[in-house]
């Protein structure tokens, strides 16, 4: 993956997920900028995940390599909003998920 789809991907990632997680209840800038560097930590981690199993598939990795890897990003950016912002562990997680559902529900589309 070349280094402007990285960032295509992660620009892409902010765009979709900030304003569904403040839609759904993430209004402090605090924890929009929480988010934003969280994505900043995941996307392109899971990006290069993603591209070394390719160049040794010589394919995109499927759905059952995609969603368990989604998942651990879903997982991570929950620790790390719950981390900073401490507050309602449920909240920060519905919020995490619907982000990220967003955002790959989006990628799948484009």
């Amino acid at each position: 993956m070349p280094i402007n789809s990285f960032l295509e991907s992660f620009i892409l990632t902010e765009i979709i997920e900030l304003p569904v997680a403040y839609a759904a209840g993430l209004r402090t800038k605090i924890g929009l900028l929480t988010l934003a560097v969280a994505n900043l930590a995941t996307n392109p981690l899971l990006n290069l995940i993603v591209a070394f199993i390719a160049s040794q598939q010589a394919h995109t990795p499927g759905l059952e390599i995609i969603i368990p890897l989604e998942c651990l990003v879903v997982l991570a950016e929950f620790a790390i909003l719950y981390y900073v912002l401490g507050g309602d562990k449920r909240k920060l997680l519905l919020i995490s998920i619907i982000a990220n559902a967003a955002s790959f529900g989006i990628g799948l589309l484009l």
